[in-house]
């Protein structure tokens, strides 16, 4: 989204940054300098018993089984408990987990490196980082499939949701690679309904189908690169319900180098991918909506789009043919203009003209960053935030907009003031007052996000 500054009126402009340095006093004033706590003795009256199935963050320290953490909007299992399983402390090995699981179980993981070839065995379970959410825990929480087949391989028979309305398979958070199959190297979905999400799948291979994903329901939030298929699909094969919010890039196959026969593709990006023969981005697609498909390869038709019959929402695709094309909303077909693709950085340059292009009727809530979006809210009238998304995986968010409300005004200012001095490891809130992302939250953002106002 574009920055949106404060307003100006005539010769008061130029004393605008003076302006907004006063504001800022003010606010580090009216936000009291942070003193170190003393220690103020819990009133022992006040304590009360601990039940004994009430979530505790300590690990379990022996090998048994914990009761899962209830939370205020999930109902009863219709099983007689639900557990969760710690991979190494309860069990070494995230396949032994599996193994002792049941349906809804879940099974969390601790970063780690895990040479294993993990199969779901039919069993609705969540398989899951320690903060899935977190690209610095998804990288560190490696699955290795030491090349001996798939890496993680789903029966076909996964699916339905849990008693307490959320998809009953998923898989989240992991470091997926170096996989080797007949189909599906990274994962092998078998046609199950499952959710694969925050999920890096890079470097496993398939001799006919999905390098890096084959025949799974739906692919979320992704980051799918350097994967290869002898045959179709370099980075995803049959996605038969959503792919979205991803990054597929550097992918090859002899058709479809990034996606080959999917259901639907939203807010995502595929550039960079190959075909030997036709589609290097992707080959056919039944709705595509908010997504750029730029500077994909193929020698034959539809370099970056090869389709039999697409309905598009609002996309960039530079290269296309195929069959019936059914286009709404705005189309571009140029440049994307992205900030450093030739470094892998595949956000939106603040010039990008796909930079509030999408109208998000059917768009994300969150970007790749884990960044918020516009929400179209038909049943409110509006999109909230005000505005609406920009193209691709990622969403543009203007210098010091601290507050990522996608606008830089004076609750950015008294938010950095809040924030002041702190190290960008300690909260949310710091990371993103560190506009400047140096570690610190100091005079050097203040100074980016004076700029931004006095615009």
């Amino acid at each position: 989204m574009r920055a949106v500054g404060c307003p100006r009126s005539g010769g008061r402009a130029l004393r605008a940054p003076l302006s907004f340095a006063f504001c800022f006093l003010l606010a580090i004033q009216a936000s009291g300098v942070p003193e170190t706590p003393t220690a103020t003795p819990t009133p022992t009256g006040t304590l009360t018993p601990i039940p004994t199935n009430t979530y505790t963050p300590t690990k379990t320290p022996t090998h048994t089984k914990t009761p899962t953490p209830p939370t205020p909007t999930r109902t009863p299992t219709p099983t007689p408990r639900q557990w969760t399983f710690r991979v190494p402390q309860d069990f070494a090995t995230i396949q032994a987990a599996i193994d002792a699981a049941t349906h809804y179980d879940k099974i969390v993981v601790s970063p780690g490196l895990y040479k294993e070839n993990i199969r779901y065995e039919g069993k609705r379970l969540w398989i899951e980082s320690e903060n899935p959410r977190d690209w610095n825990i998804v990288k560190s929480t490696v699955i290795d499939g030491d090349l001996r087949g798939s890496v993680v391989t789903l029966d076909g028979t996964e699916a339905g949701d849990a008693p307490d309305g959320n998809t009953a398979t998923r898989l989240w958070g992991f470091d997926i690679r170096n996989g080797s199959a007949e189909n599906g190297g990274g994962i092998n979905g078998n046609g199950a309904e499952a959710w694969i999400g925050w999920c890096i799948i890079h470097d496993n291979y398939a001799a006919i189908r999905g390098g890096g994903v084959a025949n799974v329901s739906n692919v979320h939030v992704c980051h799918i690169y350097a994967n290869s298929a002898a045959e179709y699909g370099g980075g995803v094969y049959a996605c038969h319900r959503r792919l979205s919010v991803c990054l597929i890039v550097a992918n090859s196959a002899n058709v479809g180098g990034g996606c080959y026969s999917m259901a639907a593709i939203g807010r995502t990006t595929v550039t960079r991918n190959m075909a030997n023969s036709r589609a290097g981005g992707v080959f056919n697609c039944n709705q595509l909506d908010g997504s750029i498909l730029w500077n994909n390869f193929a020698p034959g038709p539809g370099r970056d789009l090869y389709t039999f019959g697409t309905t598009a929402f609002a996309n960039c695709v530079g290269d296309l043919q195929g069959g019936f094309l059914f286009f709404y909303y705005p189309w571009w077909g140029g440049d994307p203009y992205f900030r450093d693709p030739d470094n892998g950085d595949f956000h939106l340059r603040p010039d990008s003209p796909l930079i509030d292009w999408n109208p998000a009727i059917w768009g994300a809530i969150v970007d790749l960053d884990n960044n918020p979006v516009p929400v179209y809210r038909p049943e409110l009238g509006y999109i909230f935030p005000p505005g609406i998304q920009d193209l691709g995986c990622y969403e543009y968010q203007p210098p010091g907009d601290v507050r990522l409300d996608y606008t830089v005004n004076h609750l950015d200012l008294f938010d950095l003031a809040l924030h002041w001095g702190e190290e960008r490891a300690e909260m949310e809130g710091a990371l993103r007052a560190d506009v400047d992302k140096s570690g610190t939250v100091d005079a050097a953002d203040l100074l980016i996000l004076i700029e931004a106002l006095s615009k």
